[in-house]
C-alpha cells in the first residue's frame, strides 16, 4: 500500500486532528521539513516519539522529517498543534514577529523601497538580526523576524513617536505584535526556517570547498608540520559539517584525514625526523660561532633536506591514497551542498515572502503561489510546476535559473 506523504496527510487526517485549519497545517509541515538539524533535533527530543518511529540519525534528513510527521499525523501522535507551540520557541528569530503597518493602503510598495526600510529600522533598533519575512499589498503590512530585543525597541520606538515616517515619505500607521498562534505567524517561521536552513547549506558548502582547497596544498608543502596542520584543519571542518548536518561522508572524511596525519607522524618519527627542529643543529653550532654566512648555508641545507623528506612522506602510496579519498569526500560534499536540502514548498502562499538569495534548486513549487515574492538573486533549477511564464516573471524580479549543471541564466534586465 502506498504510503501518503506529509502534505496528503494534511490533507486527508483532518478528522483525527482537527486542530488546525489546511492552510495553516502545511505551513507547520514545511517549517518542520526545513528547520535547520540543531532545532529538529530539539523537536524529536521534546516528542519523544517511540524508538521504531525514527530512521537512525544516518539516514537522510527527508526520511526523518516524513517519518516524524507520518508519526504525528497517525492515531498515536499528538498532532501538529502541539509541533506548532514547539515550533514558537524553536525556530530562532521567529518567536513573536512583528508587523508594521502602513496608513497609505494605495501605495506602490515598489516605490516605498523595501530595502530602505529595513536599513532605517535596523539602524533605529541598532539590531541587524530584524528581517523582512513577507509583506502584503493593499492595505500595507511588512512582517519582521529577528530577537525579541528588537523588535521589542522598533515597538517602543513607534509607542514614543520616533518611527512615524519611513523611507520614501509613508506614513507608519501601527507597528503591532503578531499572535504566535495565526497564520501570519506561521508564514513567518516558514521563512525564517527556509532562509537559517539554506544560509547553513551555503555556509557548510563554502566549507567543503575550503576543505578541498587545503588539500590541493598539501603537495606544495615543504615541511611536516605544515602537512599535519592542514590535515588537524581539515579534520576539524569535517567534523563540523558532520555536527551540522549529520553526514556520514564528513565522518569518514575526518577519519580518513586523521588515519593519513597520523601515518605522516609515524613515518616522520622511524625517519628519526624531530619536526620542530629538524636539521638544525648546523645551524645552531655556526651561529654560536658567530660564522653567520655558514649558519645561512647550513639552513639552506637544512630547509632542503626537509622539503625532500616532506615529499617521500606525503607520495608515500597510502598517505597518497587517503589523500585521493579525502579529496574526492569532500568534492563530493561540494556538490551535496551545492543545492538546497529542503523538501517540497507544494501548495505554500509565498506571497511577498522575502526569498532573496536563497537557493531554491530542485524544489517542488507546484501550486506555490510566489506573487511579489522578493527573489533577487534567488537561485531556481528543475523546479516542477514552474511553467516559463512563470520563470520569465521572476527573472524579470531578479531570479537566477540553473540549467544543466554547472551554468547559470542571469536575470533579464
Amino acid at each position: 500500500m502506498t504510503q501518503l506523504s506529509p502534505t496528503q496527510q494534511a490533507q486527508t487526517s483532518q478528522d483525527a486532528h482537527p486542530d488546525l485549519p489546511f492552510e495553516d497545517r502545511l505551513y507547520v509541515i514545511k517549517t518542520v521539513s526545513a528547520l535547520p538539524l540543531r532545532q529538529f533535533e530539539q523537536l524529536i527530543t521534546v516528542l519523544n516519539p517511540p524508538a521504531d518511529v525514527m530512521p537512525p540519525k544516518a539516514a537522510s534528513r527527508s526520511q526523518r522529517s516524513k517519518a516524524l510527521l507520518d508519526w504525528v499525523e497517525g492515531p498515536m501522535g499528538p498532532g501538529l498543534a502541539l509541533i506548532d507551540e514547539e515550533l514558537q520557541a524553536l525556530v530562532p528569530g521567529a518567536t513573536a514577529p512583528k508587523a508594521i503597518v502602513f496608513a497609505n493602503d494605495t501605495a506602490d510598495l515598489a516605490g516605498i523601497k523595501l530595502a530602505a526600510i529595513m536599513r532605517q529600522v535596523k539602524q533605529k533598533t541598532e539590531d541587524d538580526s530584524l528581517t523582512l519575512a513577507f509583506y502584503t499589498t493593499g492595505h500595507i503590512k511588512l512582517v519582521l523576524n529577528g530577537s525579541p530585543e528588537g523588535l521589542e525597541k522598533l515597538q517602543a520606538l513607534f509607542d514614543s513617536g520616533e518611527l512615524l515616517n519611513a523611507s520614501g515619505g509613508s506614513a507608519v500607521e501601527l507597528v503591532c505584535s503578531i499572535a504566535s498562534d495565526t497564520l501570519d505567524a506561521r508564514k513567518a517561521r516558514l521563512i525564517q526556517a527556509l532562509t537559517l536552513e539554506v544560509q547553513h547549506v551555503k555556509s557548510t558548502h563554502t566549507t567543503a570547498l575550503a576543505i578541498v582547497s587545503a588539500l590541493n596544498r598539501v603537495q606544495d608543502c615543504n615541511r611536516i608540520r605544515n602537512v599535519l596542520k592542514i590535515f588537524d584543519q581539515a579534520g576539524t571542518q569535517a567534523l563540523k559539517i558532520d555536527q551540522a548536518h549529520n553526514r556520514v561522508s564528513a565522518r569518514t572524511l575526518a577519519r580518513t584525514l586523521n588515519r593519513a596525519r597520523d601515518r605522516v607522524l609515524e613515518r616522520a618519527h622511524n625517519l628519526n625526523l624531530d619536526i620542530d627542529h629538524n636539521h638544525i643543529s648546523d645551524v645552531i653550532d655556526a651561529l654560536d660561532q658567530d660564522r653567520f654566512g655558514d649558519a645561512l648555508d647550513a639552513l639552506d641545507r637544512a630547509l632542503d633536506r626537509e622539503q625532500a623528506l616532506t615529499r617521500r612522506i606525503v607520495n608515500a602510496v597510502d598517505i597518497a591514497r587517503d589523500l585521493d579519498i579525502a579529496r574526492n569526500l569532500a568534492l563530493n560534499l561540494t556538490r551535496v551542498f551545492s543545492r538546497s536540502s529542503i523538501l517540497s514548498l507544494v501548495g505554500i502562499n509565498l506571497r511577498g515572502a522575502n526569498l532573496n538569495g536563497l537557493n531554491l534548486v530542485g524544489i517542488d513549487l507546484t501550486g506555490t503561489d510566489l506573487t511579489d515574492a522578493m527573489v533577487k538573486d534567488t537561485v531556481f533549477g528543475n523546479n516542477s510546476g514552474l511553467a516559463e511564464a512563470d520563470k520569465a516573471a521572476l527573472q524579470q524580479r531578479g531570479a537566477i535559473f540553473r540549467g544543466p549543471p554547472g551554468s547559470l541564466q542571469s536575470p533579464r534586465r
